[in-house]
């Protein structure tokens, strides 16, 4: 992972956003990431695109649906700065109920 890569792609306040809700509540399908943090679809598949390309999130397919995480192999110093970001952040994401139905 390159550090130019990581803060270009955390220089986005959705893609921080994105990346807090993964921290505090794990995987999360794409439906639950948009509808959660209030974007359109194709906005949301963009910016985890992003997230995806720089190498701090991973997706799997579950029938229809993508869902995300934080790369389970992050570098430990990108690790720190996401905590760090984390702890700095004021509570921008609702703990909200599942919003869509797998397969």
């Amino acid at each position: 992972m390159q550090v130019e890569a990581l803060f270009d792609a955390l220089s986005d306040t959705s893609r921080r956003n994105i990346v807090l809700l993964l921290m505090r509540d794990g995987e999360q399908c794409v439906c639950n990431i948009y509808g959660r943090l209030g974007m359109s679809q194709p906005k949301a598949s963009r910016h985890l695109a992003v997230l995806r390309d720089c190498g701090l999130v991973t997706a799997r397919r579950d029938g229809k649906w993508m869902h995300y995480r934080l790369h389970p192999e992050i570098p430990l110093w990108c690790y720190r700065i996401l905590e760090g970001m984390r702890d700095g952040a004021s509570e921008l994401v609702p703990a909200a109920e599942q919003n869509c139905i797998p397969g």
